[in-house]
């Protein structure tokens, strides 16, 4: 189930430049980062770029750089200093949410429980998909599965409704890939193919780390990417979700299990914790639901399992022992996204952390970086925002004087 939260990159700009301001008192503009030698006339961003686009390296841990990426590295570096004091705070009460985020980050960085207890974590979630029997079964362990951020065969979550902002509506939505997008699946060039070669592999590699034989785990791989490449085809393009009203349907219950059969979603409602009450469902692309009856139709069960324990090892395998972590970091850090480094590990528990607590961890944060003068900055800065955009739009002639008062 999707929640709202307060994430490391998604905390406020304004929060951002205070804990620029807490780490140093760093100018916004650095002079040096200018090469004078280009004309600004001639090209203005190698002017005012140029200097600090010659000089730059990129973090091992990064396959890029810039403004936006610094600001992260501030402000985990005060989300660090918080995380590790809350796990050394023995005195916090039990029901703090210093105490509950400070359990948390020890408990994530004990590297040493991480390593013996490998996948035996996942023994219990690997049983209920293995005991899948029927149809019914099978849409409720997705269900579950959902639950836990296991986002396999679709995605799913609670949304604020496109049309109607003071609403919320539980949405279906197309998914269950291991690569980033359907083109990935679909196109035939060399390159495509040899990446999809590549995920194979690595599919395969998860899979013996899991405890199946080198022929199985390759078996295995072969029916997984066969799998996604069906959801694939069944997905809409990018340039196809553009377009806001193709991707919005609200469809009652009764409606979605018509137009869509084959799929139980009625149980998988039930297992997903979606209130009876909640009738109306968000639905992002019927013809995905419908292929995806399809596949509970014509797709053996024993296949859907293969496929459902890749996704449940995929979705976890940054948290379990190195050997897990470093296979899939190779995959999806260097020949995914070409990053030649993983991040430390406290820079990963702390995005753990935070997509876990993240409004936990905003509350300590405003504590610590967001001073009483700070927060009269930044509603200075606001104010000021908004007196020379109100000048503007009123200045503005194509708009009548009632759309200019309502902007």
């Amino acid at each position: 189930m999707m929640t709202l939260r307060l994430g490391l990159f998604a905390l406020p700009l304004l929060l951002a430049i205070t804990a620029a301001a807490a780490i140093a008192a760093a100018p916004g503009l650095h002079p040096e980062h200018m090469d004078r030698s280009v004309s600004p006339c001639d090209d203005f961003y190698e002017y005012a770029n140029g200097t600090w686009l010659k000089t730059t390296q990129i973090p091992s841990e990064y396959p890029a750089w810039g403004a936006g990426h610094e600001v992260y590295e501030r402000n985990i570096a005060i989300t660090r200093t918080i995380l590790e004091d809350a796990a050394q705070d023995t005195k916090a009460p039990a029901d703090s949410l210093r105490r509950k985020v400070g359990d948390f980050y020890a408990a994530a960085m004990n590297q040493a429980a991480a390593e013996q207890a490998g996948s035996q974590p996942l023994a219990a979630l690997t049983k209920a998909i293995d005991d899948v029997r029927s149809p019914a079964q099978l849409a409720a362990e997705l269900g579950r599965l959902h639950l836990v951020d296991v986002s396999a065969a679709f995605s799913a979550g609670v949304v604020v409704d496109d049309k109607a902002s003071d609403k919320y509506l539980f949405q279906v939505e197309q998914g269950g890939l291991g690569l980033p997008d359907r083109d990935y699946y679909t196109k035939q060039d060399d390159d495509s193919k040899k990446l999809r070669a590549q995920y194979q592999a690595h599919v395969a590699h998860m899979l013996t780390l899991m405890g199946e034989g080198q022929a199985a785990a390759a078996q295995h791989a072969a029916t997984i990417l066969a799998f996604e490449t069906r959801l694939a085809q069944a997905s809409m393009t990018l340039v196809e979700r553009r377009n806001p009203e193709r991707v919005y349907h609200k469809l009652t219950r009764s409606q979605l299990i018509a137009d869509a059969p084959g799929f139980d979603w009625a149980a998988y409602l039930d297992a997903a914790q979606v209130p009876a009450s909640e009738q109306d469902l968000l639905v992002r692309q019927p013809g995905f639901c419908k292929e995806l009856g399809a596949m509970t139709r014509d797709v053996s069960l024993a296949d859907w399992r293969t496929y459902l324990r890749w996704h449940l090892i995929h979705a976890t395998a940054a948290k379990l022992s190195s050997p897990f972590v470093n296979e899939n970091f190779a995959f999806y850090g260097k020949t995914l996204r070409g990053t030649p480094e993983l991040a430390p590990r406290w820079k990963r528990v702390s995005a753990a952390v935070d997509a876990a607590m993240g409004e936990a961890v905003g509350q300590l944060y405003v504590q610590q970086a967001f001073s009483p003068r700070a927060k009269e900055r930044a509603l200075e800065l606001v104010q000021n925002l908004r007196l020379a955009l109100g000048d503007r739009i009123r200045k503005l002639d194509w708009m009548t004087d009632a759309t200019k008062e309502q902007a």
